[in-house]
């Protein structure tokens, strides 16, 4: 009622005002993980481990699409394993195995927090489909996945997820055998840095 009652001009104005608000406190889309960003090498995604996450490095660097090391902490938490997937020598996705330090899903929903701080709220969460090991409510099994569309400034997708598991991926009973896992994606770079498919050559046929 109040803006119909407004000058056209004015109505813009103060529309425009208050759109300034909001795109400033839109969520941010990962840049990277873990602080490393995404293209980054296997020698600066080690240098980061060692300087920020207390990882040992190893004598020689390790090579290929997938990489893995044990060790370090991430955010005051002991980490059990470290996995990096490369495509080309770029970091296309990253994922941190946690063993934490007290109750597993108090932790998970701790990191749920931090990671709704800084992208929003999840695009989906819950529990594992049914036909797995029973699981308790709000016990095991629990996760949350965000999803980042492309858009005009980031034309990358990419995903979060953050979920308590065990070290083999299956639901338990045992809740000492629960662990968290936080795993960043970039979907594109991994896409369109999968290496190209050798299709077989036709036979070439000579006349002599």
């Amino acid at each position: 009622m109040l803006c119909s009652l407004l000058p056209g001009w004015l109505f813009v104005a103060t529309a425009l005002l208050c759109s300034v608000p909001a795109q400033a406190d839109a969520p941010g889309r990962p840049k990277g993980f873990v602080q490393i960003p995404w293209g980054s090498s296997v020698g600066e995604v080690f240098r980061t481990l060692a300087d920020r996450h207390k990882v040992n490095l190893p004598e020689e660097l390790p090579s290929g699409d997938k990489v893995e090391v044990e060790g370090g902490v991430f955010s005051d938490e002991p980490v059990v394993r470290w996995t990096f997937e490369f495509r080309k020598g770029a970091l296309v996705a990253g994922t941190v195995l946690i063993r934490p330090r007290e109750n597993p899903v108090g932790t998970y929903r701790k990191f749920r927090e931090a990671i709704i701080q800084s992208y929003g709220r999840p695009t989906k969460e819950g529990r594992p489909v049914a036909g797995r090991s029973r699981v308790e409510p709000n016990h095991q099994g629990n996760f949350s996945v965000w999803k980042f569309d492309p858009g005009i400034s980031d034309k990358e997708s990419k995903s979060i997820l953050c979920q308590v598991a065990t070290e083999a991926g299956t639901t338990t009973a045992d809740p000492a055998q629960l662990l968290l896992v936080v795993r960043y994606t970039n979907e594109t770079l991994m896409d369109s840095r999968k290496a190209p498919i050798d299709t077989p050559k036709p036979s070439r046929k000579f006349d002599f």
